[in-house]
């Protein structure tokens, strides 16, 4: 006799219910981007602010691993070339070094300050479409649901406080 293996009921349950939540997740995704895309040129120079204030925070590092790969190569002649324009551009030019401090600290505080703006408005925007969601409900959406459990909702700051 043929005997083919019953599929558990459970497994299939659970694998439907996985795949479920990642379409959620997925739609939910894509509408808060909706939100985002409302932003992308704020975003756009965020993220060039943040590319040109970073290379000042590589320069460093990437000089010290010069000097270390010259003295581990036993290069001295390299390494006092480093250590010269080191020198030069420390103690006989400060105003370049001070002015390169600026321009990467600028770059940053504005790096940081669109960023700021870009979440508080996509903040803004998702909870007055709440609102308005909520406002626009029929009397029987009230009846179902606490006072409390809207308040929460719309005060809440994370992603879970927005689904109904």
């Amino acid at each position: 006799t043929n005997l083919s293996p019953v599929p558990d009921l459970g497994e299939a349950l659970e694998a439907k219910e996985e795949k479920r939540t990642a379409v959620d997740e997925k739609k939910s995704f894509q509408y808060i981007m909706g939100y985002a895309k409302r932003e992308r040129t704020m975003f756009f120079f965020g993220i060039l602010f943040l590319l040109l204030g970073s290379v000042g925070d590589f320069v460093v590092p990437l000089y010290i691993g010069l000097v270390i790969t010259a003295l581990s190569a036993g290069n001295f002649e390299i390494v006092g070339q480093y250590c010269l324009h080191l020198f030069l551009i420390i103690c006989v030019s400060p105003k370049v070094c001070v002015t390169l401090f600026v321009v990467f600290w600028s770059m940053q505080w504005n790096e940081a300050y669109l960023f700021s703006i870009i979440s508080e408005r996509i903040s803004r925007n998702l909870r007055h479409d709440f609102f308005e969601s909520v406002i626009n409900k029929d009397v029987a959406f009230f009846d179902e649901r606490r006072t409390g459990d809207l308040r929460k909702r719309f005060t809440n700051s994370d992603r879970e406080s927005f689904s109904f």
